[in-house]
């Protein structure tokens, strides 16, 4: 049903919306550099940022550096419908549990999807996946409101409440 190039993003997460503009382009996939308390889907870029591999958690088997997806995508149409056509295979091979990544994941390493990566590193955004991670985003989305935290502060934040809480 979809006909005109879309943004994909998961609802879990918190953002300014600004974080979008760089996003408006076909193709694009928002990442960060890896953090102690992200975990979830990666990936790896090549020398013109550019996914050259999705990878279902931090281990990527190779000696290249690894990014956190921040489950935002722009696709663009023929992107989408090799998407679909993927999907569609999954789905009639009774393959329905497996996560979205996992088709971008196949379409990347056959050559025929491609992501430009946009950087994400020293922006607000949060993923929230349990009542801490919500307790978090909003003391700090709270915060930026009244610009009391850098982002540097939140990563602080947040890797002081992990240590505490461990």
């Amino acid at each position: 049903m979809i006909d005109e190039p879309f943004l994909l993003i998961e609802s879990d997460l918190v953002f300014d919306p600004s974080l979008l503009t760089d996003m408006l382009y076909p193709d694009r996939i928002a990442i960060a550099h890896m953090k102690p308390w992200l975990n979830g889907s990666t990936v790896t870029l090549n020398q013109t940022n550019q996914i050259d591999a999705f990878h279902s958690d931090a281990v990527n088997g190779s000696n290249k550096k690894i990014y956190k997806t921040v489950n935002i995508y722009s696709l663009s149409l023929s992107s989408w419908y090799c998407v679909v056509e993927i999907l569609n295979r999954y789905v009639l091979a009774g393959r329905v549990s497996d996560y979205y990544e996992t088709v971008f994941q196949q379409l990347v390493a056959e050559g025929r999807l491609s992501f430009q990566a946009v950087f994400f590193d020293n922006k607000l955004w949060y993923e929230i996946d349990t009542l801490d991670d919500l307790k978090s985003a909003e003391r700090i989305f709270s915060s930026k409101v009244s610009e009391a935290f850098t982002f540097s502060e939140v990563e602080n934040f947040h890797f002081n409440n992990q240590s505490l809480s461990a």
